[in-house]
């Protein structure tokens, strides 16, 4: 058994009558089975990713329980100097939800008159690396109602990562 593909024309004579047909088939066997593989693959590959996405989606969710469930604050911070991940030790700290802070830049957690503040704003993800490794001297944070309070800051670089992990204590 064979798949085709046929194509049939009506034919017409001298007087517009219809007088045959043409007919021309071709074997599409091929072509058929290598869609259907491409189609299983698919799937395949489909059922893949979904189990990945599931396994990555539960790894995010442990590690997040992790740092939620850690006492000291930590706060990730881009090259850029964005925040990526805020804890809940860090929520109670600074007031702020960590909805309100992902994505903005760590100086909204520093006040202007700091000169840590005026590193990072300069420079941008450069602070990050010099302080990588050495707590800073006590510096001073800025809590979302605007109030200023000491705080000592260490900052380490994640290895392979444009990544930092800021650990702010009070």
């Amino acid at each position: 058994m064979v798949d085709v593909s046929a194509t049939l024309a009506l034919l017409f004579d001298s007087a517009g009558n219809p007088e045959s047909l043409a007919a021309t088939e071709r074997d599409i066997t091929a072509r058929r089975r290598a869609e259907d593989e491409t189609r299983m693959l698919n799937a395949r590959l489909e059922q893949r990713v979904a189990e990945r996405a599931a396994e990555l989606q539960h790894s995010e969710e442990q590690i997040r329980a992790i740092l939620d469930a850690t006492a000291d604050a930590v706060v990730t911070i881009d090259i850029l100097g964005r925040i990526a991940t805020f804890n809940r030790a860090a929520e109670r700290i600074f007031g702020y939800a960590a909805s309100e802070v992902i994505g903005e830049n760590v100086t909204m957690l520093i006040p202007p008159r700091s000169g840590l503040a005026v590193t990072l704003q300069s420079h941008g993800g450069a602070f990050l690396c010099l302080a990588s490794h050495r707590p800073q001297p006590r510096i001073s944070g800025r809590r979302k109602d605007g109030s200023i309070f000491p705080i000592q800051l260490s900052v380490n670089s994640v290895e392979g990562r444009d990544l930092f992990v800021a650990l702010p204590a009070t």
